[in-house]
Formats: structure tokens, sequence, C-alpha cells
């Protein structure tokens, strides 16, 4: 059977964020998916993938790889060659994961040998839009041997993942930093048999279970098989070869449901993409010469791109492609003007946002302004200014750089007598540094700060 601001421009946003000990909330609606060759060599082939708008009935993706470029269209493809707890060491997009004969190939270390060299090793195809609401997915797979595994999981995707759900902090690890448990509806094979489906919960834990399990159909995945996953309202169900082998009600493992990647806290987040230029001048010990000595000094500059370079050899991101630096602050405020913060942030054309901490920090340590805001019947209207003296610690290439100034901003006041809000004009500062353990090196820091607007109203 079918069996959350307190005072005003909070900056430092937390995204609500909990520890791996804290008890994780169920995920807002399933809007990903993922399949995967997993261990022993085990190598899929993939073709026919696309997705369908159950609410209107039309596909809004289709890939058939008849071509090597397909393979990206829409997709990320990893491989890990040693998988297990080697998180950092992946190949995105490389020839393990390729176009062979008009299908994707999925190929792990050992393919043929099962496994010698890389039992662990997995390599799987991330889908990188956004699944509608009521969706279904549908593909053709075949595996060409039997050692190893195949899995085909739908889960949640929150906008503060990486794109890596393997890589560090990702969605299926356990340092993954968004307050969601790791639920996946899931279609698998192995060896020659298909495994059991369903709801897994907790995925990846001591405490995983399984509320909805079916038993597995008859048949493997060593011949061509269509399989298919949709989600309608709170129905989910399961295809095999085009036609619907069982379907369960998930309303209760799946939170409030989000219409795309989101922040709860989405229209209090004032955003604005920033220019950073850094000049790091050094000297070194004087030359002397016959006619008197020289100091010689050498210049370093840093700009947007290093420091996106920067991000992608921490793992916070796979590539350039997309991504903007931008600063963002929460707006709202709450009664009295008191005070901002300021942070970094990586913002991507497709409105994943992701923090960067770790490569640039940036906190207040003094702050005046003035202003006035007033009351006319329920709306306010007005304005606000801020000078404030930041500290900002970058870094890079292996050197810490500190700088300290004031960043003055401009704010409009708008809004309601219940909801009021701040939004900064464009800003520009300069701020004076230094690089950390040399004495003999200083560094100055432009910063041009375009207009903030509310994410809310971009979209």
């Amino acid at each position: 059977m079918k069996p959350l601001l307190t005072s005003i421009f909070l900056i430092c946003v937390s995204f609500s964020l909990k520890s791996q000990a804290q008890t994780k909330e169920q995920p807002p609606r399933f809007n990903t998916f993922m399949l995967q060759s997993s261990q022993a060599g085990s190598t899929t082939d993939i073709d026919n993938l696309r997705v369908v708008n159950l609410d209107t009935g039309k596909i809004v993706y289709s890939n058939d790889f008849s071509d090597p470029a397909s393979a990206t269209n829409g997709l990320r493809l990893y491989y890990f060659p040693s998988g297990g707890s080697d998180i950092t060491n992946f190949t995105l997009n490389g020839p393990m994961t390729r176009v062979v004969d008009g299908k994707l190939r999925l190929e792990t270390t050992g393919f043929g040998s099962n496994g010698n060299g890389g039992y662990e090793s997995h390599a799987e195809a991330e889908y990188t839009k956004t699944l509608p609401k009521n969706f279904l997915i549908e593909f053709d797979a075949v595996r060409l041997q039997w050692a190893g595994h195949f899995h085909f999981h739908v889960s949640y995707r929150d906008i503060s993942d990486p794109p890596c759900s393997h890589g560090p902090r990702g969605a299926y690890t356990t340092t993954r930093t968004a307050p969601y448990r790791l639920n996946w509806l899931r279609m698998a094979a192995s060896g020659a048999i298909f495994q059991n489906y369903g709801l897994h919960l907790n995925a990846l834990t001591n405490d995983s279970s399984w509320p909805v399990l079916f038993t597995a159909p008859t048949g493997s995945l060593m011949q061509t098989h269509k399989l298919g996953i949709s989600l309608v309202d709170n129905i989910a169900s399961f295809y095999l070869d085009g036609q619907e082998i069982n379907s369960a009600d998930i309303s209760q493992f799946m939170g409030k449901s989000t219409p795309s990647p989101d922040l709860s806290e989405i229209n209090k987040i004032a955003n604005a993409p920033v220019s950073l230029n850094i000049s790091v001048t050094s000297n070194e010990g004087p030359i002397t010469t016959p006619n008197g000595f020289i100091i010689p000094t050498s210049l370093r500059k840093i700009t947007n791109t290093d420091l996106l370079n920067e991000c992608i050899d921490n793992n916070l991101i796979e590539d350039n492609k997309g991504w903007n630096l931008v600063i963002q602050y929460n707006s709202t405020i709450n009664g009295v003007y008191t005070k901002t913060d300021l942070s970094f942030r990586l913002r991507h054309s497709d409105g994943r946002i992701v923090p960067i901490d770790s490569i640039i920090d940036m906190k207040s340590v003094a702050v005046s302004g003035g202003g006035k805001a007033s009351f006319l019947r329920e709306k306010i209207s007005g304005s606000l200014s801020r000078h404030s003296i930041y500290e900002i610690t970058i870094k890079i290439k292996g050197d810490t750089l500190v700088f300290h100034g004031a960043i003055p901003l401009n704010l409009k006041i708008s809004g309601t007598r219940e909801e009021s809000y701040g939004i900064a004009n464009a800003a520009t500062a300069s701020l004076t540094g230094y690089k950390e353990g040399d004495y003999n090196c200083t560094a100055m820091m432009v910063l041009k700060i375009a207009a903030f607007k509310r994410l809310d109203n971009e979209r």
C-alpha cells in the first residue's frame, strides 16, 4: 500500500546556524538531486535525464548528453578518487565524469578491477538548478560492472551549502553548517539487485531511520532501466520504467516550503557589490653602494579576483564563474538606531550566498552617528548617518593582513511602526593596515561599495 532583529543592523548574519551537536531541523521542501556511482570501481551510464514541472506539465530541464559539452549542462560533476574521509581530494568536471557514446559516464577508481586503489571512491552529478515545487525527475541508467553501487537522491540544498555536497561543510558531511537534517528520497542498486527504497532521515548519522521503506523491485541496473521520483504536494512517488511502483505522504518530514533556495530572514538582509583594492608595500634592508644606499620596496596588489581564488583554494567555492564579492547586513531597525555591523560574503548569480569569514573577517570597534526618522500615521521615513571604525582581517596566500578605518554609511529609513528598515547608499572608504609579523610592511585598502538593496526587492 502507499504507505529569525534585535538591535538595528545585525550584519554579521548567522543564518541561524547550529552546531553539529544540536538538534537540527527538518529540511524545507526538497529542491535538488544527485546521481552517484559509489565504491569498488562502480561505473554508471546515464541518459535521457529530464525534469518536469508537474504544475504546468512542461519539461524544464532535459539532457540527452549528445555531445561532450552537454555533460555540464545544469550539472556539476565530481570525482573523489579516494572517498571516505578524504573530502578535499576531488576533481570537478574531469575525465572520470564525461560523455561516452552519447551517455554521461560516472566512473570511480578501480573500474573493472573491483576498486583496487580506491575502494571508497565515488563520482556524482549534482543538479545546479532548483526543482519546481511539484516535479518529476526521470532518467535511464545502466551499471557497467557488478561490484559497487548506484544512488539516486532527492534532497534539500540550502543557500548556505557549498556547491560540492561531499566537500568541506557540504550537505552530505557531518560539518554542514546549515541547520537542517540530511533527509532524502532514495532509489539505489547494488550488484545484480535493486535496493529497498523510500525516505531516509538523518542520513550519514547514527540516528538515521527509514520512516518510509518499500521492498526492492525485481531486476537490476545491470540492464538499462528508467528510474524516476516525483513530489506532488506532500506525496512522493517512485517510478521504474515509467510506471509508478509506490508512493507515500512525507509531509511530516519536510519543514516549511520554500519556492527557491532562500534565507528565512531574506527580507531583512541588505546586500551590495563591493570592489576591493589593496596595496601592500614591503621594505627590505638597505643596500649600500659606493654612492650611498638604497632601500628597496616591493608592491603587491590584491583585488576581488585574488580573494575569489583564495576562496577556491579553501574549498569554499569551486570556480569564480558567477560569483561576486558583496557586503551585507540585516537592515531591520528595532526601536532606536543602535549599531550596524557589516560582513563580507560571496553571492552567486543564482542567489546562493557563501560566508567567507575564514578568509575576510570584519568587526566594528567604535561608532558614532545621528539622524532623524518620523512617523506619519503608520509609516516611517527619515535618514540616519553612521560612522563606524572597523577592523578587517584578511588571510590570503599564507599572510594575515589587518586593516583599520572608518566606513561611513548614509541610510534611508522606510517601513512601518511595526517593521522598519534602513538601506544604505553607495559608499567609499580607505583603510590602512599592516601584515602580521612583518614590521617593515604597510598596506592600504580602498573599498567601493555600491548602493544597497534588500534581497527580497531583487527577486
